[in-house]
C-alpha cells in the first residue's frame, strides 16, 4: 500500500477545491448568458409587435399656403400621428401637388 503524505494530500484538496470553484464560475456565467439571450430575443420580439406597418388610405394634395400642421387639423390628426403616417415628409419644405397621406391603416 503507497503512503500519501500529508502535503499530496492538502494538494489534492486544493486541486479539488479549484475544480469546484471553477466549475460553479463556469454555471453562473452560463445561466447569466442564457438570461442576456433571453432578455435580447424577447425585446427583439416586443420591437416587431411594436412597428406595425402603416398602409395609407387617403391622400391630399398640398395647395398653396397650406403646411402640415394646417392639413394635420383639417385631417383631424395630431402632429404625432400625421408624421408617423407622412415619415418621409419634410414639413419645411411642402410643395404645391405633394401627396400626404391623411388616414391610414396598421397593416
Amino acid at each position: 500500500m503507497m503512503k500519501v503524505s500529508s502535503e499530496n494530500q492538502k494538494e489534492f484538496g486544493h486541486n479539488i477545491q479549484k475544480s469546484k470553484d471553477m466549475a460553479n464560475g463556469t454555471v453562473k456565467t452560463v445561466i447569466f448568458m442564457l438570461f442576456l439571450l433571453f432578455i435580447v430575443s424577447e425585446s427583439r420580439i416586443m420591437t416587431k409587435e411594436e412597428t406595425a406597418t402603416l398602409n395609407c388610405e387617403t391622400v391630399h394634395g398640398v395647395v398653396k399656403g397650406e403646411t402640415c400642421f394646417l392639413v394635420a387639423q383639417q385631417s383631424q390628426l395630431d402632429l404625432d400621428e400625421f408624421a408617423a403616417i407622412n415619415p418621409n415628409v419634410d414639413c419645411a419644405h411642402l410643395f404645391v401637388g405633394q401627396w400626404l397621406c391623411v388616414a391610414a391603416s396598421k397593416q
